[in-house]
């Protein structure tokens, strides 16, 4: 049992105030409430050349005042500052290394492989923890036996103090709903989703060919694998703050031109392990199409196909009320009347 507390810690660069410069989280007591080990959790943070913002994301983690924590760090051969920030903090991390990888995805699974925890996530260098957030997973994670436990993020802009957005996924979850126009997993965000690593292996890891979806990948493949089987919780409160700045993967051009290809590659992987509704609702997100082509993967008679997209009214009333579904039935009309 070992907490660490902020006297023991680097002092902080000149200016920083608050969380987590001069701020830790509260101590979790000794045992659980129901006089048990606290679950070990493991957090892996890539970094690559974000010294800049890399100190802030090791102190969240390490000053969570969670006695059961393993924290690695796997650094891609920086060429910045972040060798000497890890250094730092060394002593309190299971390990670290710094060498070439071929990507984030990786980077990760590196990490991954060496945990030993119960629950794991990943926490890249230019987000951050709120305090106090890894005991409230533990304690949903004890009272509940879920494989995953997803909270709320906001998203802020470097230098500003406005929140940007924030996020709330609801229930259920399903792989349609984390697909949308030109853009993955925008209902899910990753740092606060923690996950059963026997999970995260058993599913195969991150994919590793993928530069920008492979958190989404990983939510739908384990959705897709357990089905009704699983055990997803949903928290309200907020477990993180993404970063939003210039140099951030999501705001490179060169990269971002890579979504569409990605997508499409994953949405057509998955599509055929989908029910029928589902695929619907999918091609719905994803086609320009008239009505018809939207059903024509239904299984039935062309009158029966047009009967089961009346069901889609119990299945998902938003669907009527959805752009994109009134744009597929005025196509099909024009597409009759020339």
């Amino acid at each position: 049992m070992y907490y660490l507390n902020i006297e023991e810690l680097p002092e902080p660069p000149a200016g920083k105030t608050g969380w987590p410069w001069t701020e830790d989280s509260p101590r979790s007591p000794e045992l659980m409430p129901d006089g048990k080990p606290w679950p070990k959790i493991s957090i892996v943070t890539p970094n690559y050349n974000y010294g800049r913002f890399l100190e802030k994301t090791i102190r969240s983690v390490l000053l969570q005042g969670y006695p059961n924590l393993e924290y690695i760090i796997i650094d891609g051969g920086s060429t910045d500052n972040s060798i000497e920030i890890i250094k730092k903090y060394q002593k309190w991390l299971k390990c670290w290394v710094s060498e070439k990888d071929k990507g984030q995805a990786q980077a990760i699974n590196k990490g991954f492989k060496v945990s030993s925890g119960e629950i794991a996530n990943w926490l890249n260098s230019d987000d951050w923890l709120y305090p106090g957030v890894l005991s409230e997973v533990a304690r949903v994670w004890r009272s509940q036996n879920p494989h995953m436990v997803i909270g709320s993020a906001v998203s802020v802009e470097d230098g500003a103090s406005k929140i940007f957005c924030y996020w709330h996924p609801k229930p259920p979850i399903r792989p349609f709903e984390l697909i949308r126009i030109g853009q993955f997993g925008m209902g899910i965000a990753q740092p606060s989703v923690f996950i059963s690593l026997d999970l995260i292996k058993a599913s195969g890891y991150l994919r590793e060919d993928l530069e920008i979806i492979f958190d989404t990948h990983l939510y739908v493949s384990i959705i897709l694998n357990l089905g009704s089987k699983l055990r997803s919780v949903i928290i309200p409160p907020v477990l993180s703050v993404c970063l939003k700045h210039p140099q951030a993967k999501t705001a490179t051009p060169a990269l971002l031109a890579l979504l569409p290809l990605e997508k499409g590659q994953v949405v057509q992987e998955i599509k055929e392990k989908l029910p029928w509704r589902q695929r619907l609702m999918l091609n719905l997100y994803l086609k320009e199409s008239t009505l018809e082509q939207l059903i024509s993967d239904i299984p039935g008679t062309e009158k029966g196909r047009f009967w089961k997209i009346i069901q889609i009214s119990f299945y998902n009333p938003l669907a009527y009320f959805s752009r994109f579904f009134w744009g597929a039935l005025l196509r099909s009309f024009v597409g009759k009347t020339q």
